[in-house]
């Protein structure tokens, strides 16, 4: 958590440099309704694209097939919701690039790649705690 504590706090400056700057090129009322505008567009496609991956993901495991690219995506919609429910600019792009299905799929491989890299090299540990 030390790790990501400095990543934190770099992104919130960022936003909030954007933040200001936009500000001053197009007033502040255009900003707050470009950030509604934002968030508004982002819940309707969240929904959209989560209940497409969620007919996929049965229709996949109707055919008995492994569901690899569906949990990525699944994945990949789960982190662009998570960003666009902060309010900024830089966080809201990042969020529509997860959400999208045509940049996702760059997304897709790079989280598929990471989960190999874990697991190649043993870093998930599992627990049960009872």
């Amino acid at each position: 958590m030390r790790k990501l504590l400095p990543w934190f706090l770099v992104a919130l400056l960022l936003e909030i440099i954007v933040f200001v700057l936009a500000v001053r090129w197009i007033g502040p009322l255009w900003v707050i309704l470009l950030i509604c505008a934002t968030t508004f567009i982002g819940i309707l496609l969240v929904k959209q694209q989560g209940f497409r991956i969620w007919m996929e993901l049965q229709e996949a495991l109707r055919y008995r097939q492994p569901p690899g690219n569906q949990i990525l995506d699944g994945i990949c919609v789960l982190c662009g919701a998570a960003f666009l429910i902060f309010p900024g600019f830089i966080s809201d792009v990042i969020g529509f690039l997860l959400i999208l299905p045509w940049t996702r799929v760059y997304f897709r491989r790079m989280i598929y790649r990471l989960l190999r890299l874990l697991f190649s090299k043993n870093i998930f540990i599992f627990h049960r705690r009872w």
